[in-house]
């Protein structure tokens, strides 16, 4: 099922329809399935995970809090640059991570570079710190750490 849909993907993707398109659309779908299937195995749906209906519900929301995330920071940056002198402060900043898995880690550090005025620089080796850097800093990052946390991170681990 999964590997059709994925062909349907490709095909639309590369806005053909025809045999060939189809053929390399299975056998790119096949191979993408497969590679999955290695690393990840077949993991039970139940109880080990959320119903599918919990988990789409809480990647909207995610979605809904990354959306207000972009506009916030892009009227501050926007903000920043039209004034007649630009009082930019960048800095680096650690932001104590309380997610742990790799996709969780990914997740927030690609939703923080998303947003403008921030970019995530690295993870610290034990995984504890997400190391971000900030155009503008105000008193010692203390409210860029609480927004990260707060808003990205707990819905980024509600989600994943």
């Amino acid at each position: 099922m999964i590997t059709a849909l994925l062909t349907l993907v490709w095909m639309a993707l590369w806005g053909s329809f025809d045999i060939g398109t189809a053929l390399v659309g299975i056998a790119v779908a096949g191979l993408s399935t497969g590679i999955v299937r290695q690393l990840y195995g077949n993991r039970p749906r139940w109880p080990d995970r959320k119903p599918s209906v919990i988990r789409f519900l809480r990647l909207l929301q995610l979605g809904g809090v990354f959306i207000v995330e972009l506009v916030r920071s892009t009227l501050s940056v926007t903000k920043e640059v039209l004034r007649p002198q630009i009082r930019v402060h960048p800095a680096i900043i650690a932001v104590p991570l309380d997610v742990t898995t790799d996709v969780q880690i990914t997740a927030l550090a690609n939703l923080v570079s998303l947003t403008p005025g921030t970019l995530s620089i690295d993870v610290s080796p034990d995984r504890r710190l997400l190391y971000v850097h900030v155009l503008t800093i105000d008193d010692d990052g203390a409210e860029t750490r609480r927004a990260i946390k707060n808003r990205l991170e707990h819905s980024v681990a509600r989600a994943l």
